[in-house]
C-alpha cells in the first residue's frame, strides 16, 4: 500500500453498526456515513487523487514561497486548503451524518496500519533529516534563516515524533499489548 492510500485510509472507520464512516475534517468533526461499498471505493479513489494533486502543490508553494513572499505563500496555501475542503464536501453531499467521532489515536493507528512499518520508518528518517536541515540553516544563517530554520525544525521534528510514535504503536499492537 502506498503513502496516499495510507493518508486516505486514516479518514475512514467502521462504526459499531458495521457502516463505513468518512471523516472529512478528521478529528475536528463528526463523520459522514458512506452508503455502500461502491461509494466507498469511489470516494477513496477521488480522495487519493485529490491528495496527489493538492499535497505536492502545497509543498511546492511552501518551498518556493517561504524565502520570497510569506504573505503570498500563506494566501496561496489557504486558497488550496479551502479548495480541497470544498472539493471533499462536494463528494459527500447528501451523505447522512454520523454521531461517531474519530479520535486522534484511531486516525493515527488507521494511518499507521495503512502505511505499514517500512513507510513509517522511511518517513521518520526523512523527517529527522529535514529537522536537522532546519537546525543547519539556523547555524549557518543565524539572522536571515532563523525563522525558516526554526520553523522547519519544529514542523519536521513534530512529524518525526508522530511517525516514531506510530511505529511503536504498531509494534505494541503486533505484540498484543
Amino acid at each position: 500500500m502506498g503513502y496516499f492510500d495510507g493518508l486516505t485510509g486514516a479518514s475512514f472507520k467502521t462504526d459499531p453498526q458495521g457502516r463505513t464512516v468518512f471523516y472529512p475534517f478528521g478529528v475536528l468533526a463528526k463523520g459522514r456515513i458512506v452508503p455502500d461499498d461502491a461509494a466507498e471505493r469511489a470516494l477513496k479513489r477521488q480522495l487519493k487523487t485529490a491528495y496527489m494533486v493538492f499535497l505536492p502543490a502545497t509543498v511546492a508553494i511552501a518551498a518556493v514561497g517561504v524565502s520570497s513572499n510569506l504573505m503570498l505563500t500563506l494566501a496561496l496555501i489557504t486558497l488550496l486548503t479551502v479548495s480541497f475542503q470544498l472539493f471533499v464536501s462536494s463528494l459527500i453531499k447528501g451523505y447522512a451524518r454520523s454521531d461517531e467521532r474519530l479520535t486522534l489515536r484511531e486516525a493515527q493507528m488507521t494511518q499507521a496500519r495503512s502505511l505499514g512499518r517500512r513507510w513509517l520508518v522511511a518517513l521518520a528518517i526523512i523527517s529527522a533529516l529535514l529537522a536537522a536541515g532546519g537546525l543547519a540553516v539556523v547555524a549557518l544563517e543565524p539572522h536571515e534563516g532563523l525563522l525558516t530554520g526554526l520553523g522547519t525544525f519544529a514542523f519536521f521534528g513534530a512529524c518525526f515524533a508522530v511517525f516514531t510514535s506510530q511505529v511503536r504503536r504498531l509494534k505494541r499492537e503486533a505484540a498484543g499489548i
